[in-house]
């Protein structure tokens, strides 16, 4: 709209300025919504919106609510400025959590996107990795019925398992990730387990490397590739050694899952592991040794 003075001889010069009438009042969710694992927290990074759900300009732009296991814990300010821009948000927090962003506009009463999808994050990443499950969940994040068991171990009282009261369940899919690690130049995945899954059902070992978005599979297989595992029980003999060569990912930051999938036959004792060890072969260990007149080398 412009307006302007007129007298009958003379006129001013032309005020303008612009409205949007109708339209929708919700604004749309913000994009590109990603996660950034880091040393001391999560990085959550998104483009805010710059239209409504109905592709009208945004031009009531306030905050970005920012929600953690569905609870909203900060929000940030932003302004008509700030439409279609990039914007990064530091968590300083360790472990797994999930996040979702929702947009709020200044309007009275205020309007909301709808909420963003739900991605996971990891705060403090690993350089190794070395879990026995004796004090704690070594930092894994659990699903279904996962949980540490002194039902068997192959050190200590504790392994992790899939089923600790019983058989699995038919038809289910459970699994635990171990927090990121950032692989040396030389890596290696070495686990004990026992795997006591009947045929149509499989235990996998998958690795990502791009934030958990997608898995690529390491090790598949059931209790038929081990003879003593297929008495359908755990037993303290049953353990066995398993060692993954990760050198085709050296340098990058890795998630390693334990999944198990289940099908329609009958249900055995279920998956045990432990001593899940993420270590570097290439890195050199050094010590002073003390040695005493009249040693050889063969005496050290």
């Amino acid at each position: 709209y412009s307006i302007n003075a007129a007298v009958t001889n003379d006129s001013s010069l032309f005020d303008s300025t612009s409205a949007y009438a109708g339209g929708s009042a919700i604004p749309k969710p913000v994009q590109s919504f990603s996660m950034r694992d880091d040393t001391d927290g999560v990085a959550l990074i998104w483009k805010n919106p710059s239209v409504q759900t109905d592709g009208t300009p945004l031009n009531d732009l306030a905050y970005i609510l920012l929600y953690r296991v569905g609870i909203l814990f900060d929000s940030v300010t932003q302004s008509m400025s700030d439409t279609g821009q990039m914007r990064e948000y530091y968590d300083a927090i360790s472990g797994y959590h999930k996040y979702k962003l929702q947009v709020k506009d200044s309007e009275t009463p205020e309007n909301t996107s709808t909420i963003s999808d739900e991605l996971f994050g990891h705060g403090g990443l690993l350089f190794s990795y070395d879990e026995d499950f004796e004090s704690d969940d070594g930092g894994v994040y659990l699903t279904g019925t996962w949980y540490t068991t002194t039902q068997i171990a192959k050190s200590g009282s504790r392994s992790i398992t899939d089923s600790p009261a019983g058989n699995y369940i038919q038809q289910t899919t459970t699994y635990f990730m171990l927090p990121p690690v950032v692989l040396g130049s030389e890596p290696v995945l070495e686990y004990q387990d026992i795997a006591i899954v009947r045929s149509g059902s499989f235990v996998y070992v998958e690795i990502s490397t791009n934030g958990r978005k997608s898995f690529a599979s390491l090790k598949t297989y059931n209790a038929f590739i081990q003879s003593k595992w297929l008495d359908g029980s755990a037993d303290s003999g049953d353990w066995v050694k398993q060692t993954v060569d990760l050198k085709s990912y050296a340098g990058d930051t890795a998630t390693i899952r334990f999944r198990l999938t289940a099908g329609t036959g009958a249900t055995w004792d279920g998956w045990f592991v432990d001593d899940i060890v993420v270590r570097d072969e290439g890195v050199l260990v050094t010590a002073n040794v003390s040695v005493n007149e009249g040693w050889n080398m063969v005496s050290v």
